[in-house]
């Protein structure tokens, strides 16, 4: 009796428990569930047309068939816990129910994917427009470079240009034409795949557009070099070097001709480049290493022991003299080229060259040895301003075996005038005429007819202003003023 006591018992408290968690949980899933078929209906999921439609429609049969299952049989939906005395022991299956809500959760997610497109697919069609429009412009664009790198480069290999992608409009026409039908989950995997398919397209006209350019672009840059070396050999005046003439002229030549070979092109660029190194690089003066040898005071050499110095001259500059290229040094805190002595040495103290002309007294033959120099280069013209150009040999790199110093020397005589000259005697500047200070005073003078306004505060209308060929006139009063005041005269 007690048994069958306890037995009724564990059955009533089981089918009570399952009764309390499933039907109430069921029926909220149900809930849930209208609104989401509702919502799929809306958007264009239906049964048969798209998976989440079948999907809804499985997880509604299987909701009304759980449900009159848990109220006809609940203890079918009872665990027993093992080993419990308690009536009752046990708790609920909800496995069946679990795997429905996960189910409506994931086409719940899908439906809301497939409305957001809805919401941009607008936005979205008119991006994917214009990347194809991009992509096509650029296809052309290629087209057209390529029918140019034909006629003016010879002998190159010029890679095909494909056509307008077609295949990718018209499936875009056919996303149109869905967005059009409403039809948003068709659109929405339509959509995903043209966004990427349009950026590859893009992309690979880039690519078509550098290939079938590169000729054209290697053309410019040797056009470019070309014209680099050249401003430089003239700011070292090499410019009319006849050597350097007769190379530039045959790489341009080569380079402005159509069609043009651009293996023979970098040839002459390269044969011009070396001829302008050799020129530019600087030479030490005839007999100057064994001079530097013996440490004559002629060329300015140095004992072996002895190193130059290549801190900046000026007192109030911590800087240091730094090779800028072709051996001019100049300073890396105030930018300025080190003051060079007529023995041709970078000395600790600034010489004074403006006024050098006792030390040019008392060593001529070091200015004799300057002037040969300078004579065998034609960037060295007698005729220049500049004193000193800061041009160094590039032996002050760390050479011990020569320290001598090759300078650029100007015709002009060493003890003329400070007066005028600027920089140590690197630059001499004109003399500027005084101006009569009479001139500056107006004969009649008077406000200019642009500037004349009237003065008052509440006023401030132009007044004074010519009309109909007549000459404005220099005082009156505007006509918002009430009365003429001395405050409008003009």
């Amino acid at each position: 009796m007690n048994e069958l006591y306890a037995r009724s018992l564990d059955m009533v408290v089981a089918s009570d428990s399952v009764w309390s968690a499933l039907p109430a949980r069921i029926d909220l899933l149900a809930a849930e569930l209208h609104r989401t078929r509702s919502l799929a209906h809306s958007v264009g999921v239906r049964p048969g047309e798209h998976p989440a439609g079948d999907d809804l429609e499985e997880i509604t049969e299987e909701l009304t068939t759980l449900r009159v299952q848990v109220i006809s049989d609940p203890l079918a939906f009872w665990l027993p816990g093992p080993g419990s005395a308690a009536p009752g022991g046990g708790r609920p299956d909800t496995s069946r129910y679990d795997r429905a809500a996960r189910a409506l959760e994931d086409v719940r997610r899908e439906i809301e994917a497939v409305l957001a497109v809805r919401q941009d697919a607008e936005a979205r069609l008119m991006r994917l427009r214009d990347v194809l429009s991009r992509a096509d412009r650029t296809l052309t664009e290629a087209r057209a470079a390529r029918g140019e790198v034909l006629a003016k480069i010879a002998a190159s290999e010029v890679p095909a240009v494909s056509g307008p992608p077609t295949a990718l409009q018209e499936r875009l026409a056919a996303a149109a034409e869905y967005r059009r039908r409403a039809q948003w989950h068709r659109l929405s995997p339509l959509l995903e795949a043209l966004e990427q398919e349009a950026e590859d397209e893009l992309l690979r006209a880039r690519e078509s557009l550098t290939s079938v350019t590169a000729p054209l672009a290697i053309r410019a840059e040797l056009r470019g070099r070309l014209d680099a070396y050249k401003a430089k050999v003239a700011r070292h005046g090499l410019a009319e070097d006849p050597l350097l003439i007769e190379r530039y002229d045959a790489a341009r030549r080569m380079l402005w001709s159509a069609p043009c070979d651009l293996r023979v092109a970098e040839q002459n660029v390269l044969r011009y480049q070396q001829a302008a190194a050799e020129l530019l690089t600087p030479r030490p003066p005839e007999g100057s290493e064994g001079q530097a040898g013996s440490g004559s005071p002629r060329t300015g050499g140095v004992t072996g022991g002895d190193t130059m110095s290549t801190q900046c001259q000026r007192p109030e500059c911590g800087g240091a003299y730094e090779d800028m290229g072709g051996g001019e040094l100049y300073c890396d805190t105030c930018g300025l080229a080190p003051v060079v002595s007529p023995t041709g040495m970078v000395s600790s103290p600034p010489t004074g060259i403006a006024g050098g002309g006792r030390a040019a007294g008392r060593d001529s033959s070091s200015q004799r040895s300057s002037s040969r120099a300078s004579a065998r280069s034609s960037s060295r013209s007698s005729s220049s301003r500049r004193s000193v150009s800061g041009r160094l040999s590039r032996s002050l790199s760390g050479s011990a075996a020569s320290r001598s110093v090759s300078v650029r020397s100007s015709g002009s005589s060493a003890a003329s005038s400070a007066r005028g000259r600027l920089g140590v005697g690197l630059v001499e500047v004109p003399g500027v005429p005084r101006p009569d200070p009479r001139t500056a005073v107006m004969e009649n003078p008077e406000v200019p007819e642009r500037k004349r306004f009237c003065s008052r505060s509440d006023c401030g209308a132009p007044v004074g202003r010519s009309r109909g060929g007549r000459p404005g006139r220099t005082e009156g009063s505007a006509p918002s003023a009430a009365t003429r005041t001395p405050s409008c005269r003009s």
